[in-house]
Parts: C-alpha cells; structure tokens; sequence
C-alpha cells in the first residue's frame, strides 16, 4: 500500500474494537480495518471518532449482503449470513456517523475477490457494484 502513498494509515483492529466511543451500544464496533490519517497519532484499536473508513472482510459469498443480479425482485439478499453483514456493517456505520460531525461516511466491504464501496449519510446508503480488484483499478482511483 505504501506504493500509493495513500497519506492514510490501515490499521488491523479486528480484534481491538471501539472500546471508548462505543460503551452504549451493546454489540462490538470491530471492524477488519479502520483507515485513519496520517497525520495523526494513529490510534492501535478501532476509534470512530478518528477513522476515515473502516474496512469489512468476508471470504463467503453468501455473506454478501447485496444482490447483483438485474432480475432479483430485492435488492438486499434474505439470507440470515447476509442479514448478518448487512447489520455488521450498518452498525459500523451508525457509530462513526453517530460520533463524527459528518454527512456521510464510506466503508469497503470485501467479499473474497471482489469489493464494494459503501457511501452512509444520515438516510441510507448508496453501493457500488462488485468491483474486481484483481482486474479493475476502480478500487485504488477511488483514493
């Protein structure tokens, strides 16, 4: 990543959750990764007050909590895993738009080889289509 020279720092707090910010709510904000400035002392666990964009990891395709295909009648997938995401990364969401002076925050959320960019505001949410990292550099423009 430092090839890109982002200005941003990636931090792995997968196992560090907002411990700080977050005492009211009764589930984790733990994200796979929260994007933070550089030009701050980078904190070493999740702090939404900080993070830029936090980063969701899930290496199962029926995690995806999106559905592709032009067909389907819904656009959120029914599943209890992709119910399961959709709550994950909404909560992630609701707490950094919750403790941030912000009109919208973005998230990544990756399922196995391809990403979604994930634009919040106080009403909803707007999500790209599956972008293919390995093929498209539409994720690394993005920054």
């Amino acid at each position: 990543m430092s090839t890109f020279n982002f200005d941003l720092s990636f931090v792995d707090v997968s196992s560090k959750g907002d411990i700080y910010n977050c005492k009211s709510i009764k589930y984790d904000i733990k994200p796979n990764v929260c994007i933070y400035p550089s030009n701050i002392k980078t904190p070493d666990r999740c702090d939404v007050t900080k993070a830029e964009m936090m980063v969701e990891f899930k290496w199962n395709k029926g995690d995806d909590p999106f559905s592709t295909l032009s067909s389907a009648s819904l656009f959120i997938m029914s599943s209890q895993q992709a119910r399961d995401t959709m709550g994950q990364i909404t909560a992630y969401a609701s707490a950094q738009l919750g403790a941030q002076w912000c009109t919208h925050a973005y998230q990544i959320l990756i399922i196995k080889n391809y990403a979604c960019l994930i634009r919040w505001d106080h009403e909803g949410f707007i999500v790209t289509e599956p972008i293919f990292y390995r093929e498209s550099p539409a994720l690394i423009d993005f920054f």
